[in-house]
């Protein structure tokens, strides 16, 4: 495990999603990229772990947030 502190890589994004167990403790399962103040560039798989999108016919995924990361 590598030791960091908060901020070290400030364009690093680490996704969570909702945790049906435990609702109030995401599952943290991916990572991604801060490419802009509202985008995270991130693989396609975390972007359709539903399944409801074919993942084999894309590697990547642009997250558009709800609102704008300050940047550091």
């Amino acid at each position: 495990m590598i030791e960091y502190r908060i901020g070290a890589w400030p364009w690093i994004a680490a996704l969570g999603f909702r945790n049906p167990r435990n609702p109030d403790k995401p599952l943290w399962k991916c990572r991604g990229s801060l490419i802009s103040a509202r985008h995270v560039l991130t693989a396609a798989h975390c972007a359709h772990m539903d399944g409801i999108e074919n993942i084999h016919n894309h590697n990547i995924a642009i997250l558009t947030l709800m609102e704008e990361v300050p940047f550091s």
